[in-house]
């Protein structure tokens, strides 16, 4: 690997995996909210708050958030070609090549460490706004026109209303936000570490049989079969 060049293509990397997020989000998250219920529900809450004509800045805030994610997968990827360079120089005795990837990795700590900071202060920066305009809008909703009167002719009484909205205010941004941005970066980082193993992966003999790349359709298979008994077990 080129490191020169790296930071370029890096870029590039990233602005394609968010370009292509991005797409597949607005696409997935308009077939769910058009053809499921718990969707549909889901962005009833969360408009008001991700209307790009009020409040531009949430969505922003939301891209520059999944952009750190994505770039947070590259480092990653980096991070295992650097692995590689690394033990090679090790295993060969180079000790020039040693201390070039040493510097390298120092550039990588760095950035990691960097990203890592900002993100986890934009993701909690915006966690905390989300949960101020969310909270005031059901508290609204709750006190006007005096409907917690109407508390006291329920047949179950409920207790403690107002600090059961803060708790599921807090619950519900917190999870819809790490759900979000969990499964997007899980599925490029996917994508990214598959193409890594499809291409150091060579041909696999099970059986009598040459399977082209087998340890990579091997490891879907144990992961799904892994995922299965996970749902199963609970």
């Amino acid at each position: 690997m080129d490191w020169y060049k790296e930071l370029v293509a890096s870029m590039q990397w990233v602005g394609i995996a968010f370009s292509c997020s991005v797409i597949l989000m607005l696409i997935v998250g308009f077939a769910l909210v058009r053809w499921t219920r718990w969707a549909a529900q889901f962005w009833q809450i969360a408009y008001t708050y991700f209307n790009p004509i009020k409040n531009p800045i949430a969505i922003l805030n939301f891209a520059l958030i999944l952009f750190l994610s994505l770039f947070g997968v590259r480092v990653s990827v980096l991070f295992s070609n650097w692995y590689n360079n690394m033990y090679t120089a090790l295993q060969e005795k180079d000790e020039s090549t040693f201390w070039i990837q040493m510097m390298v990795f120092a550039v990588l700590a760095i950035i990691h460490i960097f990203r890592s900071l900002t993100a986890y202060y934009m993701q909690q920066a915006f966690t905390i706004r989300w949960r101020e305009d969310l909270n005031e809008r059901v508290l609204g909703q709750w006190l006007r026109n005096k409907n917690y009167y109407r508390l006291f002719f329920l047949k179950h009484q409920v207790d403690n209303p107002d600090q059961r909205i803060q708790q599921d205010v807090a619950s519900f941004v917190g999870i819809s936000l790490g759900l979000t941005l969990g499964l997007i970066t899980s599925m490029v980082s996917v994508v990214a570490f598959t193409v890594i193993l499809w291409n150091l992966s060579g041909p696999l003999n099970l059986f009598g049989l040459e399977i082209p790349r087998g340890i990579v359709f091997i490891l879907f298979i144990y992961v799904l079969i892994a995922t299965v008994f996970a749902f199963k077990i609970g």
